[in-house]
This record gives C-alpha cells, structure tokens and sequence, in this order.
C-alpha cells in the first residue's frame, strides 16, 4: 500500500512539473508590446519652423506602429487660418512618416480648395495621394479626378503646389470645357 501511494505521488510530481515548463515555455513565447501609443477622437497640431501652428489633424482613431509612423483612420487635414492655404484633404486612412514630415493617404482621398478660385470650388479626387504639409505640396501617380465647378478633368498623375493653388497632370489629361 505505501509503495502504491509512493507512485501515485511521484506521478503527481512529475505532471504538475510538466505541466509546470509548459506554462512557463508559455509565457516565453508572449512577446510584449513595444512602446506604442494608440488614441481615439484625435486632433494633433502641426507646426511650421518657427513653432507656430500650420495645419491640424483630426482622425477617428490613431495609432503608432512599430517603426514609428503613424495610422490614422477616417483623416480630415486643415491648414491653419495663418497660413493663408484653403485646401482641406480628407482620407480613409493615413500613414505619417517618422520624421512626420510626409503623409501617405489612400482611400477616398478628396483635396478641396474652398476659396473658390476663379469663382468655383476645385477638387482633387483619388485613391492615393502623398501630402508634404510645411512644403504645401501634394502628389500622386494614380489617376486623379479634378472638379472646379461643373467643370470636370482626369488624369493620371498631380502635383500641386497648395500655396500657390498649381495644379500640374501629368500624363493622359481629358476633359471637356464648354465656351460660357
């Protein structure tokens, strides 16, 4: 009878001891996370050389990623009032470099100028389009979708200087103007 409960114990021992490494071989495969910030409802200022405000971000939700860019989700950009720039671009999605001197953003991008030049609103539309905000620039080489007024043109491939309302296509441009 002792040699049977010596045996029941020693098995006892050695499961809860194999069961003992594999909870540990466990936790060692959890890699923990890095230090990452996420936010939700975000608005963040960006600034110009001299420290003052030149365009804000709003975003439904932001996160950083590993090699410190970071996402943005459903992305509305102004510039700031100052800087006398009227374009708003609104995105899907937003990636902003490292260095947060670029913006990659893709899915139902809309640029639009509300000054109305020459009387009209304009607006860019595409899938993709990279924002160089302290340079006011924008550019694509996906087709691109320009509305000033009623009047429409597509082309493939922009770059627009925001500062200065340029818009030069680049390649396969048509539209239609009629005479007023």
């Amino acid at each position: 009878m002792v040699f049977s409960v010596l045996i029941a114990l020693s098995m006892a021992s050695w499961y809860l001891s194999e069961l003992y490494n594999e909870i540990e071989n466990q936790t060692e495969e959890i890699t923990l996370p890095t230090n990452q910030f996420y936010m939700l409802s975000t608005r963040i200022l960006g600034t110009d050389s001299n420290g003052e405000s030149l365009y804000k971000i709003e975003a439904n939700h932001a996160q950083q990623l590993e090699n410190d860019e970071i996402k943005f989700e459903n992305v509305y950009i102004t510039y700031s009032i100052e800087s006398d720039v009227p374009w708003t671009i609104n995105a899907n999605s937003a990636i902003a470099s490292a260095n947060h001197e670029a913006f990659s953003l893709s899915g139902n991008v809309l640029a639009k100028n509300t000054n109305k030049l020459s009387g009209e609103i304009t607006e860019i539309s595409t899938q993709y389009l990279e924002l160089q905000p302290r340079k006011y620039t924008v550019k694509t080489t996906s087709p691109v979708k320009i509305k000033i007024g009623e009047k429409i043109l597509t082309a493939t491939g922009l770059l627009a200087l925001l500062d200065e309302n340029q818009l030069m296509l680049e390649s396969n441009v048509n539209g239609e103007f009629l005479p007023q």
